[in-house]
């Protein structure tokens, strides 16, 4: 019985002290041996720089170069974590399957982050989680639109109990 290796790659994130734009993080990869990158997100200071044009272009440097990408960016908590108020996350996932959809990804990956769980005044889970299926169910259309799929990524603030209520709150599969 053979076996497929599985491709080895970075994650941006890895590269952020660097102050690389997307590009150069994906060239810096591929010099480096890595198999490709996953792009936890991009700061808002180079999403100017992901036209349609950019993104083409960072698409084909990967098929070029036989690399895979995966994408991020997306949130999955209508909330800012610093403040608790409300934010829209319906733009910014859009904007990443947007993203993701030029650059051929069908995974975006959300990442709300924070360690909730342990300030003080954190809202309650059951009400972050309602308020979580309420945006993301609303976003179901869009996203099977943009020909992605949502992957939530948790950083304490749902157990996979919970992550799996909030799935199935949404009519969603993990």
């Amino acid at each position: 019985m053979s076996c497929t290796r599985p491709k080895v790659g970075m994650d941006s994130y890895g590269l952020t002290p660097l102050g690389l734009e997307p590009l150069q993080v994906l060239r810096w990869a591929g010099e480096h041996g890595a198999q490709g990158v996953q792009f936890s997100g991009v700061e808002e200071e180079q999403q100017s720089l992901l036209d349609e044009v950019y993104l083409k272009e960072m698409r084909q440097y990967a098929a070029d170069e036989r690399m895979y990408l995966e994408w991020g960016g997306a949130q999955h908590i209508p909330r800012r974590m610093e403040s608790w108020e409300a934010k829209d996350v319906f733009q910014v996932n859009r904007r990443a399957a947007e993203q993701a959809r030029a650059l051929g990804c069908r995974i975006i990956r959300s990442c709300s982050g924070g360690l909730m769980r342990w300030r003080d005044d954190s809202p309650l889970t059951d009400a972050l989680i309602a308020e979580s299926a309420g945006a993301l169910t609303e976003q179901k259309s869009m996203l099977r639109d943009h020909g992605v799929v949502l992957a939530i990524e948790t950083h304490f603030e749902f157990t996979t109990h919970e992550l799996l209520r909030l799935l199935s709150m949404c009519e969603a599969e993990p």
